[in-house]
């Protein structure tokens, strides 16, 4: 269903997400319970 709704690209939400990385360099969401639990979602720069 998902592939049908985004023609085969990540969900509108994900592009903007991406979009803010690239623009700012870092996570857009405020993480102030110590890193994310996944590695691969961990902030790697300092603030």
């Amino acid at each position: 269903m998902q592939h049908q709704l985004n023609g085969g690209e990540k969900p509108p939400s994900e592009r903007v997400i991406d979009q803010h990385r690239e623009m700012f360099g870092g996570e857009y969401r405020l993480s102030t319970d110590g890193p994310h639990p996944v590695p691969e979602l961990q902030e790697t720069r300092s603030r």
